[in-house]
Order: structure tokens, then sequence, then C-alpha cells
């Protein structure tokens, strides 16, 4: 930074003041209308700690003391793309944005702007921005190219019909089917777990491994980082009601868990696994329509698959919609 920040703007580098700002951080979630589970404290604040992949550059903006915006960010140094400023929880976050007091008035945003300005990157890339985010209305630094880009399919399924209704007559039948094979082979029982997060845990880290290792693969709860990550995330998500934590039982045998969120009007399907034993009878399709049939009778408008094109989606009733980049990139002569 070259001078001295304005009053009532904060650059922290510093992961416990990052950790203190908690309490003010969730009363800006609550009031940013486009925030998603992925902007929360729950998700963001034990993802530094656990990976911490560069200098943390956190921007935080005060009026009259009170919290109005924040960019939860750290600097890439050594990237192949030069010096970066980037969003926190980029990777494992499907929807990443900045948050935004509506009632702030533009100064707020302007000095969020004018603060990253000051930081030492070449790119301040936004990343994964869905159709709500605050980010694509920032205004374009002094000096800046400003680029955006579609990037990614996050499929989304409209529950406005209700449940079933809202599957395609194809999945009903399927589901059905799903569970009579599972009834038939001992009965099927669907339980929610968060309140018990470190059981739950503990079974979609043993099922989601199972799932990967059947495909030569190990699944990104192997690395010890994400799986103390999603553990901890996991804990805070539950607390503040927003984790949707499911098992299905087949014959009494734990064979499938879905690792779900929930906020505001949509759902979320995060992660998964199933135990390749019980595949006759689809435990991993028993979890969805559950996790489906929970978001429609909480009154959510919408289920999204989030990030990826995978052919499941598209039979469960998704229909595309895209995730956006938008970066902000000094000249070479700066």
């Amino acid at each position: 930074m070259t001078a001295a920040l304005p009053s009532g703007v904060e650059v922290i580098d510093d992961p416990d003041r990052l950790a203190a700002i908690e309490g003010e951080w969730w009363d800006l979630f609550a009031r940013a209308p486009a925030a998603t589970v992925f902007q929360s404290p729950a998700f963001l604040i034990p993802w530094w700690p656990a990976f911490a992949p560069g200098p943390l550059a956190t921007i935080a903006v005060r009026r009259a003391g009170r919290l109005v915006a924040l960019a939860p960010s750290w600097i890439e140094r050594d990237g192949p793309l030069g010096r970066r400023l980037l969003p926190l929880g980029i990777s494992l976050a499907d929807h990443l944005d900045v948050l935004v007091d509506p009632a702030a008035g533009p100064e707020a945003v302007e000095a969020l702007v004018a603060a990253a300005a000051r930081l030492d990157w070449d790119r301040w890339d936004l990343e994964d921005l869905d159709g709500a985010a605050a980010a694509p209305r920032l205004p374009v630094p002094a000096g800046c190219e400003d680029l955006s880009e579609e990037t990614v399919t996050c499929p989304v399924l409209s529950l406005e019909a209700g449940f079933p209704a809202c599957l395609p007559s194809r999945k009903r039948r399927q589901v059905r089917r799903a569970r009579e094979k599972a009834e038939a082979r001992g009965g099927v029982l669907v339980e929610r777990c968060e309140e018990d997060p470190d059981r739950f845990f503990a079974e979609l880290e043993r099922l989601h491994r199972m799932r990967w290792s059947g495909r030569g693969e190990e699944g990104v709860l192997a690395d010890p980082r994400a799986a103390r990550f999603h553990l901890e995330a996991l804990h805070r998500l539950a607390a503040a009601g927003m984790a949707r934590s499911l098992v299905v039982r087949i014959g009494g045998t734990v064979a499938a868990a879905y690792h779900g969120m929930a906020h505001g009007g949509a759902a979320l399907a995060y992660m998964g696994g199933f135990d390749p034993g019980f595949s006759e009878e689809s435990p991993g399709s028993i979890a969805m329509a559950e996790a489906i049939a929970l978001a429609a009778a909480e009154g959510r408008t919408e289920y999204r698959f989030l990030r990826g094109a995978e052919d499941y989606k598209y039979r469960w009733g998704g229909t595309d919609r895209f995730s956006r980049r938008r970066s902000f990139r000094r000249g070479s002569g700066r």
C-alpha cells in the first residue's frame, strides 16, 4: 500500500483478526441479499487456517462503526498468472463474491475497490460469480482493464412445482424403484444428522473414499487439510442451521451419506458418498431425493447441483446456469 487507508477501511492480514470479526461478519451476511453459504464465516473462517495459500488481504469497510462491505481475499504471489488478488474459499466454494450491505450506498463499494487498488497485484480475479452476485457491479479500479467471461455451469432444479412434481417423471420412477429394492433388502431409513457432525462426517469420509476408490481415485477428503477444513466448517454450518446432513441406512447399514447446505431460497448439494455394495439400491439417489424433498418442504425455491456438467444433474431435471469470472487487470507498465 502506498498511503494510509481512509478512516473506516481496514485490510486484514492477520488470521486472528479475521476470526475476531466473525460476529459483525455474520451481521453483514444477513444483510447481503446475494450472499450464499460460501460467503459465510462458517465456511471461510476455517478455510484460511486449513490452507493459507498466500498473504491474507481481506478488505473491510465500516460506516459509523458498522461493517458494510467485505472482500475476503488473499494474494497469490508466484502463480503462473502473476500476482493475483483472489477470494478466500477458492477451489472448494462453488459460489464466490464480495459482501455488500445494499443500504450502505455507493461510497462503501468505492472505498472497498479503492482499498483493493492499493494492494500489490497484477490481476484481481473475482471467481465463480452467480447471477445475483455483487462483484459484477463493482466499479473498475483506476488504470485497470475489466474483463468478464462465463466459466462453468452450475445446474439448478426449480422447486416451484413442489416435490415430487419438480422431478422428471423418469427420475421419479427410478427413485421409487430404488426405495423398493432397498426395502426388499432389509428396509430403508433416512436419518438427519446435523446434531452430531462428528458422527456424520466419519460416515461421509468413509463412504466418500469408497465411492472414489471404485474409480481408482482418492477424492478430496484424502487430503488431510481438506478433511480438517470440511469437519470444522460442518460444525459451524450445523450451528448456524445451514447444514443438511443425511445418511441412508439399508438393512441397518449406512449405505450413503449426503452433505448439503441451505440458505435463503436455495438448497445446495455439496458432497456425498455411498457404499458400492449397495449400488443396485441406489442409496445416493435415495439421499438426494430426500434432500430435494426437504428443500421443497422448507420453502426453498431452487436446488443447486453446483459446479460441473455431469450427466446425472440433468437427469434430475437440472438446467444450466453459468458462473462468471470478472478480472481487473493492470497494465504492464505499472
